[in-house]
């Protein structure tokens, strides 16, 4: 069989380390078959379509943007601290006395 190696970093190995009874080989080589089988799916969905790049691209972004609106846009406007019209716009008596 060949051998593969893969570079990890140091912090990840010494996790490794800890659990010696894992095959981390056979770990590594599921997640190499997973990714294969994955692309392999949709490489054949991609011959039976005849979507553009183009296409793709577009539907990509519109998906993009819906899930923006979707889950990230509220999250923001609730997370977003309120303003006080009084503190937004200064307190505009003590601007009016100084300018007169």
């Amino acid at each position: 069989m060949p051998t593969v190696t893969v570079a990890v970093p140091e912090d990840l190995k010494r996790k490794m380390d800890e659990h010696d009874t894992i095959n981390w080989s056979g770990v590594a080589r599921k997640a190499f078959e997973k990714q294969l089988a994955d692309l392999a799916f949709f490489e054949k969905i991609a011959k039976k379509s005849d979507m553009t790049e183009e296409d793709a691209i577009k539907l990509g972004r519109e998906l993009k943007k819906g899930t923006y609106e979707k889950y990230y846009a509220p999250r923001l406007e609730r997370e977003r601290p309120l303003r006080s019209n009084h503190k937004e716009r200064g307190n505009t008596k003590a601007a009016n006395k100084s300018s007169s």
